[in-house]
């Protein structure tokens, strides 16, 4: 299995890496490499989602069977991503938390709970 983690350097993506790398999955991190550590075993690539020419690097780099994206905080730049590499993997997966929720932090939440409005673009 080989495996994009958008991220990877910090809490849920760090764990999904980790997990990875100890099931013997090939796995490659992006970051921008300012966060933290990366997990040992993983192939790390720098660059920014924001930038075009970083994700066209990426893209060239591929492919990958599933992108797992934990470090997605704008719509719009998720829907980018996700379009620009749309040929280099066979899923797309984008993890959010528990901020998508409206009553956070100040309510007890529960998978029923309403979430945020967010335009698309």
């Amino acid at each position: 299995m080989r495996l994009l983690v958008l991220g990877g350097t910090r809490f849920v993506g760090w764990a999904v890496a980790a997990d990875a790398v100890g099931r013997g999955w090939e796995v490659t991190t992006f970051n921008r490499g300012i966060s933290g550590p990366d997990v040992a075993g993983v192939q790390a690539l720098r660059g920014d989602r924001a930038r075009p020419d970083d994700i066209s690097r990426l893209v060239e780099a591929g492919p990958w069977d599933a992108v797992a994206d934990t470090s997605g905080y704008v719509p719009r730049e998720v829907l980018a991503v996700c379009e620009r590499l749309e040929p280099a993997t066979g899923r797309y997966v984008f993890l959010s938390t528990v901020s998508v929720y409206c009553g956070w932090p100040v309510e007890p939440l529960s998978e029923e709970s309403e979430v945020l409005y967010c335009r698309r673009v």
